[in-house]
């Protein structure tokens, strides 16, 4: 989801600024300057990133700020729905997605002719940037860190010693770093003038960059004001129909986890059929792969009941899954929170049944899937 809202606004940008991107493609030394954030909600809240990409004439000296004279400067941002399903949306995602997008720009700007040395691009996450010059390992999120690679690669040609990526202090008052971090607050709040002055007023009251939940409620932009994806009719031929699941609990749960390294599944009805199925990646955890799936699907229902304003405590849940409960504290915490919840063993099989065309039609994103071919995507 983060590549395809990178990959909308830069074909937008290009159509709107063909000029400004090829007077851009003329510089000779090149700096952007990338943020990302997930401000109301962090998992699962809407997110933004913003991008500056600042061209110059003549490289003069090493310290930061680059020096030379600066050409013109391509303002990008976009916004990234709320997504709770893993992979979730999260200010960490964001700011490594923000990279992304700095890179891609670069890429189409190869695309065009432009050709350097290297480039560098300006993060104020330290974590990316660690992860990005390989100190540390490139582990989460993996969807992600793939495609960079893989955008990283697509640049060899482009950059002939690739590229640097550099920390800067976040909210410190650096010109284009600032810039960068009010592009992205305003993407992840959609564009909207009104929301993000009463964030910035929320910010101002606190002396928080972050205020928290408390803060953004008393200023109208609580978790509820950005409500999660409803759940949506059925989009996949399911082999088993939901009336076999579907008893009289309010929610009805199939939990299907084939094995500790593979991905999982979690298929979810709503008492008037409603559904929504979602595949849980495989992680390097401990512990008894089912009960992690359990416990992914849990918090997410939980979530979703709570955003529609309603209490768990009063809605009941149907569980069907193939190994016994393992009654393990974290998800037993989740599952009392319930009114009721009613656990029943099933074969593999008519489990595996549900799940039987995800192969063929993935209905969400995976963190499993293998990463994109640059050039292809973004060509």
């Amino acid at each position: 989801p983060e590549w395809a809202a990178i990959e909308q606004a830069i074909q937008k940008s290009q159509t709107w600024d063909a000029a400004l991107w090829q007077t851009l493609a003329r510089c000779p030394v090149i700096t952007a300057y990338s943020d990302g954030g997930a401000p109301i909600r962090d998992p699962g809240g809407p997110a933004g990133v913003g991008v500056i990409v600042v061209g110059k004439d003549l490289l003069t000296a090493p310290a930061w700020p680059a020096s030379g004279r600066e050409r013109v400067r391509l303002e990008l941002s976009a916004h990234i729905p709320a997504r709770f399903v893993l992979p979730a949306t999260s200010q960490a995602r964001a700011e490594l997605a923000g990279v992304l997008a700095a890179l891609a720009v670069l890429w189409h700007l190869g695309a065009r002719g432009w050709r350097a040395t290297t480039a560098t691009v300006w993060s104020d996450s330290r974590w990316v940037v660690e992860c990005a010059n390989r100190r540390w390992q490139r582990r989460t999120p993996p969807d992600l860190w793939r495609l960079y690679g893989a955008v990283e690669a697509a640049l060899r040609p482009v950059l002939a010693h690739g590229v640097t990526v550099a920390w800067v202090q976040g909210h410190a008052g650096y010109g284009y770093n600032a810039v960068a971090d009010d592009l992205a607050t305003r993407a992840a709040l959609e564009f909207d003038a009104a929301r993000y002055k009463r964030y910035r007023a929320a910010q101002a009251a606190t002396g928080s960059e972050m205020p928290g939940p408390p803060a953004l409620a008393r200023f109208g932009l609580g978790a509820a004001t950005a409500p999660p994806p409803a759940l949506a009719p059925p989009t996949l031929p399911h082999p088993a129909p939901p009336r076999v699941w579907i008893q009289d609990a309010h929610y009805t749960l199939v939990v299907y986890a084939p094995g500790d390294q593979a991905d999982a599944w979690y298929q979810l009805w709503t008492r008037d059929g409603r559904s929504l199925q979602a595949r849980v990646p495989a992680t390097r955890q401990t512990g008894p792969a089912e009960e992690r799936t359990l416990t992914v699907a849990v918090r997410a229902l939980l979530w979703r009941i709570r955003a529609a304003g309603r209490r768990p405590q009063d809605y009941t849940l149907d569980v069907y899954r193939v190994e016994a409960p393992a009654d393990l504290a974290p998800t037993r915490a989740l599952l009392e929170q319930f009114k009721a919840v009613a656990q029943q063993r099933v074969p593999a099989p008519e489990i595996a049944a549900v799940f039987a065309t995800v192969a063929g039609r993935e209905p969400l994103p995976s963190a499993s899937r293998p990463a994109p071919k640059v050039p292809a995507k973004i060509g």
